[in-house]
C-alpha cells in the first residue's frame, strides 16, 4: 500500500512535519504525491476533508492499488472538486470506515484504473463526472440511502460505443444497489435514453429503491418508458409516486 504526502503547489519541498500546519486542510490548489505515512502524523483524527483542484500522483507500482484515504480512518465528509488523478494504478481505492458523506464533483485523467470505495456506513454519495464513466467496481455500501449521479458523456462515445456505455452504468448500478433515493442530472438521462433499450437485457440490481428523481426541467414525455420499468423493477414504489422532478 503505498501513502501519499500533501504540499502546496507553491511550495518548493514538501513539509516534514504536516501538510499545513495550523490548516484545517479545506484548501484549494493542494498537490498530493508519494511519500511516508508519517507525513500525516496528526490528522488521523480529521473528520471532515475538502480538496478541490487537487493534483494526485501516483509515483510506486502502476500495478498496485491507489488507498488515497487510508490514513484518515476518522473521516465522516469527503469532498473531491475537481481533482487529477494522475497515474492511479491499476485500482483507485476510498476507504472510509467511518465515512457518511461522499462528494466526487469532476474526475480527471482517471485512466483504465478501477474505482473501489468501501464506506460500510455511508449514507450519501454524490458523483458528478466529465469524462467517460469510469470502471467501477466493488463498492461497499450496505447502509447507502442517496445516490446523486451526474455525468457529462462525449456525444462520440454515446454514438459509437453505446455497447460499452450501457454495461458502465450497469456495473455502476450493481455498486449502487443498496440506494433507497436515486437521483439524476440532465446529461445522464439524456444519456440513459440513448441506450434504454439495451437495458432490457440486464437485470435490475436495485433492492430497495423508492424513487427516481430527475431535474424538473424535462418533460415527463422525455422519460423514455423503458427507463421507468427499468429501474420500478428494483422498486416496490408504485409507478406514480415513484418519479419525482426535482
Amino acid at each position: 500500500m503505498r501513502s501519499p504526502i500533501i504540499r502546496n503547489k507553491s511550495a518548493s519541498k514538501p513539509n516534514s512535519v504536516g501538510p499545513f500546519p495550523g490548516c484545517d486542510l479545506e484548501l484549494a490548489r493542494v498537490s498530493l504525491y508519494d511519500a511516508v505515512a508519517s507525513i500525516w502524523t496528526g490528522f488521523s483524527r480529521l473528520a471532515s476533508l475538502n480538496l478541490e483542484e487537487c493534483h494526485i500522483y501516483s509515483c510506486g507500482d502502476p500495478k498496485s492499488e491507489f488507498d488515497l484515504f487510508a490514513e484518515f480512518p476518522c473521516l465522516k465528509n469527503l469532498v473531491l472538486v475537481d481533482c487529477n488523478f494522475i497515474n492511479s494504478g491499476k485500482c483507485f481505492k476510498i476507504t472510509g470506515p467511518q465515512l457518511v458523506n461522499l462528494e466526487i464533483h469532476g474526475v480527471k485523467k482517471l485512466g483504465c484504473a478501477r474505482v473501489e470505495i468501501a464506506a460500510p456506513k455511508l449514507k450519501s454519495l454524490s458523483l458528478v463526472l466529465y469524462l467517460d464513466v469510469p470502471k467501477f467496481s466493488r463498492f461497499s455500501l450496505p447502509l447507502l440511502d442517496h445516490a446523486n449521479l451526474g455525468i457529462k458523456i462525449a456525444p462520440y462515445f454515446l454514438e459509437e460505443r453505446r455497447r460499452v456505455l450501457t454495461a458502465s452504468f450497469v456495473t455502476l448500478f450493481q455498486a449502487l444497489h443498496n440506494a433507497a433515493s436515486l437521483r439524476f442530472d440532465n446529461h445522464i438521462v439524456e444519456a440513459m435514453s440513448m441506450i434504454c433499450d439495451g437495458l432490457k437485457h440486464y437485470r435490475c440490481p436495485f433492492t430497495r429503491l423508492q424513487c427516481l428523481k430527475v431535474p424538473r426541467s424535462r418533460e415527463p414525455e422525455t422519460i423514455p418508458d423503458q427507463l421507468i420499468s427499468y429501474f420500478l423493477k428494483g422498486s416496490s414504489s408504485t409507478n406514480a409516486g415513484f418519479l419525482q422532478f426535482v
